[in-house]
Parts: structure tokens; C-alpha cells; sequence
């Protein structure tokens, strides 16, 4: 009897033995079933969060063999963990063949050729969702080995941020700016994994409590696909009180799955560049000159303090930061004779210049050349933009206090104390062409900006325009009785103005030439009624640093 129940035993061994034909220690036919070795890949939440899948052995994943047409259904042997193996029965397993994966089983998917629908709501509420991922391998042909798959979250957050605010968010919508989908029928190639197509161009988020926004930014939730927009897109935020505020990019822009994709702040209104003592400082102008505080819309500052040790001086007394370069990066000056230029979203320094006596102003030319103008010397300095602190050549100028580069007769124009001149760029130089008298319009120059292609305007001891086209100077009505102008931004379309002043009985700040307020006027075209000290349309009080100039960093 022993021997039969041992003959028995090596029997059945050598049965299931054969059941395999090993090759370099594997097994290469896999009879009937498939082993899926499934690991989910982290994706984030709605808040942008890291997450990761904690299988459970009731969550089954769908095994598509898309070479036998077979698709089977089935639990992982165990849970607790991203990666799970899974055991298909099949009746036509062979290895090499194109597995397509989907999890969880209750996605559904209609398939369209090689093609799985899945769906991405447009209509959502901003809340978490169970992610649906997909993955594709080969029959590995072992049962030992399995087929090992990783498997990728179909959707993404892009999470749209709004500038704090005294009001909620009821409603908001994320538009494609092209005819590219972000969500609705989501159709996934079932040979590569990639989403291949969207049929909604838009997602709308409506909160059943409006967002409030009155302590701090508030962060939208859209889910999309992970896709590509050639043209970027545009969200708009419905408030409480019926208003609007739009944040757009046209920029080209993708979405990945193991990433959020974070806006910068929509803004309720235009923002302001404030500089002065070591810092800079970007504001929301709405939300600022509801309060007077400019630290009620405050979103970016820099201190020059973190770059003192590459610029080696004394970090203070800025006097000028000029959005420049598409407006992504901030070419900075101060009257402690240094210049700067840096990128907004890092704060990295990406140029610099020492030793220029009295910088007040900067300009990027063409060449991959910088101008500096330098007052205490009395130069226009030119720089190489590409190699910090070299310096290419000096031009006289009285008093210099501002450059602009005028791209539409492409000439570089600067002020003095009473003249402006016009530079030409030739072979990394400046060419001389004329220098134009402005005592009979404005004195005293200390800001030269751009008004609209072809002119140009200049403040001091009142304000004038200048026609580039015609050499022509036409007094600003509203500053004709005003002295110790130190900046001036006017909007051609709608006639506001924002400017500074600081002079001697006028100045609010610790120095003469320096202020605390930032003033507006609506109407740059009609004299200014009363005292200059009086004119206090929309005041914004800066009260921290003794500020010099304003910047209008986006109308």
C-alpha cells in the first residue's frame, strides 16, 4: 500500500510538471488563466494632493485581450496595497498577446475599435472622484512571473486659483481656447494607454455653498484628461454679487496625470507693481483700493536682500521695477547703483549690473542688449544681457533717469533733466540721432513710459507726451500744475493714470523724492481741480517702504 500511495504522489507531481516546459528557469505557456500583476500609479486629489489606490480584494479590474477578443473580469488575491495580482481564466491565453487594463470594473467603458470610451462629467462640483486608470502590457506567458502592468490615472486636476476677495464663488468655467477636448466621452488607445480625444471643450464647477474667498485664495477643482491644448484656455469665475473674473492663457499647455496643473491668481481687477527701499511688491489693484491697502490684494514680493550676495551692494532705494519679456520677468534698478533682472514665478536672478551710479531706469533692447540710465553719472550705460556686469559702453545725459525702447520707429529714447534723446542701436552701440529740448512741456524729468506704439509719455515738474512719428510734444492737461512727478502710467483707451510724486512741502514718505500713496485719476485729459497735495482719487497706501515709483503690470 505504500508503494501505490507513493507511485501515486510522483505521479501527480510529474502531471503537474508537465503541465509547464521551463526555460532558463520560466515558464513560457501559461495553459489557462493570465496573471496580471497590476501597480496603480500615485495620482493627486482636488486638492492636489499625493494619493494612492489601497486595493480591496472586492476591487476588480478588467483584463481585455485585445489579440484573442476575450475580456474577463476578476478581484486581486489580496488587498491592502497599490499593486495587486490578479488571475484571469481563459480559454485562449497566449503569450505575446496585447493586454489593455481598466480599473475599476464599474468604468464601463464602450469600446470603439481599439478604442475605450470612458466618460469625465462636464458638470461637476468640485468634490473628489474615484479615479479610473488603464494600463497595457503582454501576455508574459507565466504564470510564475505574470504580466507586470502599471497602471495610469485617465484624469488630472487643474486647479484654478482666485485672488482673496470680500466674495464667493457660485459657479465657474474651464474652457479649451480651441477645438481640443478636456473631459466628457474620454477615448483612451487601447494600445498605448494615451488618451487620445475629449468631446467636451469645457467642465463647469457649481458649488451647492458659493466659495468664500474672504480669508484667503480660493482653489477651483476641474477634472480633465490628461491632454494637450495648443491654444491654452480660459477659466471665468461666477461671484456671488453677479461679477465676473476671467483668467486666460493662449499659451500651449499639457496636463499630466501625475501632476496638478495650478493657475496663477484671477484677479478682480488690474495689477500694480509697487518699488521702493529693498522690496517689490505685486497687488491686486481692486481689491487694494477698496481698503486703501495694498496688502489686501497682495500677491508677490521680492526683497533685494536674497540676491546681495552675488550683487554685492547695498540692497536699497529701488527705484524702478519694469515688467519686461511678456511680462515674466522684472527688470529692477536702485539708486544704489545696481541693476537686476528677474524671473517672476522663481525669483531667480537672472542678469545683473554693479556699479552704475544712480541707476533709475532699465530697458531690454534688441541684440540681447540692456540700458541702464545711470543719474549720478550722467550716462545711458550699455550692457551685454547674456554675461552679468558687462558692461559694452557709456553715453552722456544729463540727470538720466529713464529708458524706452520704441519698437515701431526702433529707437532706443531716453530723458535727461530737460532733454530727451533718441538713440539708434548699431553693432552692440548706441548712434546718437537728436536730442529734444522739453522745457517748454516738462522740467525736472524723472520717468519716461510708453503710452501707446507711437508715443511717449514723461513726468516731472508737470507731464508731456511725445509723437514718436512727428517729434512733437503735447502737454498732459491734468498734472499742468504739478512738481516732483517721480512715475506716471496712463491708459490710452480708458484715460487713467497712476502715478507718484515727492518733492519738497509734497512728500508723505522719509525722503523728499519718496511716498507712501499710490494715486489715481480717471481722466488724464482735464486739469487736476485744487491742490496737487489734495488729488486723492482711489488712494493706495504703501506705507512699509518709502516708494518711489508705480508700475502698471497688467491693465
Amino acid at each position: 500500500m505504500k508503494h501505490l500511495r507513493f507511485f501515486f504522489i510522483l505521479t501527480l507531481v510529474a502531471s503537474t510538471f508537465s503541465l509547464f516546459s521551463c526555460k532558463g528557469g520560466e515558464e513560457v505557456k501559461s495553459g489557462d488563466s493570465i496573471k496580471a500583476v497590476l501597480t496603480f500609479k500615485n495620482y493627486k486629489n482636488e486638492r492636489g494632493i499625493s494619493s494612492s489606490v489601497a486595493l480591496t480584494t472586492t476591487d476588480a479590474a478588467v483584463l481585455m485581450d485585445l489579440t484573442s477578443g476575450e475580456t474577463l473580469e476578476q478581484v486581486p488575491l489580496s488587498g491592502g496595497s497599490n499593486t495587486g495580482t490578479f488571475i484571469y481564466d481563459t480559454k485562449k491565453a497566449v503569450s505575446g498577446d496585447v493586454l489593455f487594463m481598466y480599473y475599476p470594473a464599474s468604468a464601463s467603458p464602450s469600446i470603439n475599435a481599439q478604442t475605450a470610451v470612458f466618460s469625465i462629467p462636464s458638470s461637476q462640483n468640485g468634490g473628489s472622484v474615484k479615479p479610473v486608470f488603464t494600463g497595457v502590457g503582454k501576455n508574459s506567458g507565466s504564470t510564475y512571473r505574470g504580466s507586470l502592468i502599471d497602471m495610469y490615472p485617465i484624469h488630472t486636476y487643474v486647479l484654478g486659483t482666485v485672488q482673496k476677495g470680500t466674495y464667493s464663488i457660485e459657479k465657474a468655467v474651464m474652457k479649451s481656447n480651441s477645438s481640443e477636448g478636456i473631459a466628457g466621452k474620454v477615448s483612451v488607445d487601447m494600445t498605448t494607454g494615451k488618451v487620445v480625444s475629449c468631446s467636451e471643450g469645457s467642465v463647469t464647477v457649481t458649488y451647492s455653498t458659493p466659495l468664500d474667498c474672504r480669508e484667503e485664495n480660493a482653489n477651483v477643482a476641474f477634472e480633465v484628461a490628461p491632454v494637450t491644448l495648443s491654444k491654452g484656455f480660459t477659466i471665468t469665475y461666477y461671484t456671488s454679487v453677479g461679477d465676473e473674473i476671467v483668467y486666460s492663457t493662449d499659451e500651449a499647455v499639457t496636463f499630466s496625470s501625475d501632476e496638478v496643473f495650478r493657475t496663477d491668481p484671477a484677479s478682480t481687477g488690474r495689477v500694480l507693481i509697487a518699488c521702493g527701499g529693498s522690496k517689490v511688491y505685486m497687488f491686486d489693484e481692486f481689491l487694494a483700493r477698496a481698503s486703501h491697502k495694498y496688502r489686501d490684494g497682495l500677491m508677490w514680493e521680492w526683497d533685494a536682500s536674497t540676491v546681495k550676495s552675488v550683487v554685492g551692494a547695498t540692497m536699497d532705494h529701488i527705484d524702478d521695477a519694469k515688467p519686461v519679456n511678456d511680462n515674466k520677468q522684472l527688470l529692477i534698478t536702485s539708486s544704489y547703483s545696481w541693476a537686476v533682472l528677474i524671473d517672476i514665478e522663481t525669483k531667480e536672478l537672472l542678469w545683473y549690473a554693479k556699479g552704475v551710479s544712480g541707476a533709475h531706469s532699465a530697458e531690454i533692447l534688441p541684440g540681447n542688449l540692456i540700458a541702464v540710465a545711470s543719474a549720478t553719472s550722467g550716462m545711458v550705460e550699455l550692457f551685454d544681457a547674456s554675461v552679468p556686469n558687462r558692461r559694452l559702453a557709456q553715453y552722456p545725459l544729463t540727470s538720466a533717469h529713464g529708458v524706452v525702447w520704441m519698437q515701431s520707429v526702433e529707437r532706443l529714447y531716453a530723458i535727461g533733466s530737460t532733454s530727451l534723446q533718441k538713440y539708434r542701436v548699431i553693432d552692440n552701440a548706441l548712434s546718437l540721432d537728436q536730442t529734444y529740448e522739453t522745457n517748454n512741456y516738462v522740467t525736472g524729468l524723472h520717468d519716461l513710459t510708453k503710452f501707446d506704439t507711437n508715443t511717449l509719455v514723461m513726468a516731472g515738474s508737470k507731464a508731456a507726451f511725445f509723437n514718436v512719428n512727428t517729434d512733437t510734444f503735447t502737454s498732459v492737461p491734468h498734472f499742468s500744475g504739478f512738481r516732483g512727478m517721480k512715475s506716471i502710467n496712463i491708459n490710452s483707451d480708458t484715460g487713467e493714470v497712476y502715478y507718484t510724486f515727492g518733492d519738497t512741502g509734497l512728500s508723505e514718505g522719509s525722503y523728499t523724492w519718496s511716498s507712501f500713496w499710490i494715486r489715481y485719476t480717471d481722466n488724464y485729459a482735464t486739469p487736476a481741480s485744487g491742490a496737487q497735495s489734495l488729488e486723492i482719487d482711489g488712494l493706495i497706501r504703501v506705507e512699509d517702504i518709502n516708494m518711489y515709483k508705480v508700475r502698471v503690470f497688467s491693465w
